[in-house]
């Protein structure tokens, strides 16, 4: 059963999608369920990974290709679909190179299922290693109904960090479509992990253009924050409150990634420190040591915020009050 209302889930999604009617793109924007995980360690615990199809296709825009033989191309030629014959992989030779540009170039691809056991030995690791290995298809298949079903389908994977994103939607896709997408998710997500909700420490919705998580380990968090006019202030650039929030969110999550489920922190007071006009991508990083506490007590997280020349705009001292239940 899940613990996430889907009330909330539907408030958080108007959010979303009312942000971008306001900034008006000029592109589509990906809906993202960023997921950051507790009480896990990736050296030690195995390492999950699980696909799962959702019922709204939330990548429409998702390249698939096939790699097919005479068949599967003329049935790919016809509907439009990209193709590469046998010959055509034959030509790549193996050039590492050239495989990595053709798994670049594509999300996802499939392959005949005369040929799947062929494209180790026509192109060696390269689309294995890059996670793009092609989904068999037969002759009865519907390629459109295949190539949906990759675009449907969503990877949830713990590798060296407790942070995981997955796109489960667009802007233009109905709020109910949405809800039943990110509903299936969570839940999908909640049952690979070993202690279910237990190991949730946070869950976000966000559009492709809002800040991003990039890395959250134990004591270690960074993000992105990328510059928009909603956020400027009237020199534009990014305004101080905006990046002040920005750090606050990056050192919590540093922060609590380091706590016990019975620890409880609250911010008391930030210290800015402005250095240059913040513009562009802006990455913040945030590296949190607990130490050895016990009852209440006052911890610093310094958070570092950097421009796309590796400049420092601003630093972010957080103090933090602590209470420790160990």
């Amino acid at each position: 059963m899940s613990k996430i209302q889907v009330p909330a889930v539907r408030e958080s999604i108007r959010t979303v999608l009312k942000e971008s009617q306001e900034k008006n793109r000029k592109f589509t924007e990906t809906i993202e369920l960023q997921v950051g995980l507790k009480n896990y360690d990736p050296q030690r615990d195995k390492r999950f990974s699980g696909t799962v199809k959702l019922p709204n296709v939330p990548r429409p825009k998702m390249s698939v290709a096939i790699l097919g033989d005479a068949h599967d191309c003329d049935r790919a030629k016809e509907i439009g679909i990209e193709f590469m014959s046998v010959e055509d992989l034959k030509k790549l030779n193996k050039n590492k190179k050239l495989i990595k540009k053709l798994a670049k170039k594509y999300d996802a691809f499939l392959a005949s299922e005369s040929l799947i056991k062929q494209i180790p030995r026509l192109l060696g690791p390269g689309l294995h290693k890059a996670g793009k290995f092609p989904t068999p298809v037969t002759h009865n298949d519907d390629l459109n109904a295949k190539a949906d079903e990759l675009r449907s389908t969503i990877k949830f994977q713990l590798k060296k960090v407790l942070c995981l994103g997955v796109a489960v939607g667009h802007v233009k896709m109905s709020e109910d479509e949405l809800v039943a997408n990110i509903m299936l998710s969570i839940n999908f997500l909640v049952s690979l992990l070993k202690k279910n909700w237990q190991n949730v420490r946070s869950l976000y919705i966000k559009s492709t253009m809002d800040m991003r998580i990039t890395t959250l380990d134990k004591g270690f968090c960074s993000g992105v924050l990328k510059e928009q006019k909603r956020i400027h202030n009237p020199f534009n650039s990014i305004h101080a409150a905006a990046l002040c929030t920005f750090a606050e969110t990056i050192g919590g999550l540093a922060v609590f990634s380091k706590l016990t489920d019975k620890d409880r922190a609250i911010v008391t007071r930030i210290n800015m420190e402005y250095f240059k006009k913040a513009r562009g991508l802006i990455t913040a990083t945030s590296q949190f040591n607990l130490g050895e506490i016990s009852g209440q007590t006052e911890k610093e997280c310094e958070v570092i915020l950097k421009n796309e020349a590796l400049d420092t705009v601003a630093k972010a001292t957080v103090f933090w009050s602590i209470n420790s239940k160990n």
